[in-house]
């Protein structure tokens, strides 16, 4: 079986995980230790949680068809993106 990088990446995350190892080393954000417990559980929350700015493609103006937009991208002379995708959903094929 070959795996994507995404996948590799995920299994270091829990295996570090599991080994009480940390992922990143470095400064810790905003008072945050690497280990969760009770006392800083509403932080890592806070740090875990989507922020708005990271839902910005939300706002992109998505198409019904590939020809509507096959249409705006020749009237706007712009490119368009084609992303279709066969295989596992968690990237291993």
């Amino acid at each position: 079986m070959k795996c994507k990088p995404f996948f590799a990446l995920l299994l270091t995350i829990l295996a570090s995980i599991w080994l009480g190892e940390p992922v990143v080393r470095g400064e810790e954000p905003s008072g945050v230790t690497e280990r969760l417990d009770a006392d800083n559980f509403s932080q890592w929350c806070d740090l875990i949680r989507t922020r708005d700015s990271e839902l910005a493609w939300q706002q992109l103006p998505w198409l019904a068809s590939f020809h509507q937009g096959l249409v705006e991208a020749a009237r706007e002379n712009k490119p368009l993106l084609l992303w279709v995708m066969n295989g596992h959903p968690m990237g291993c094929t």
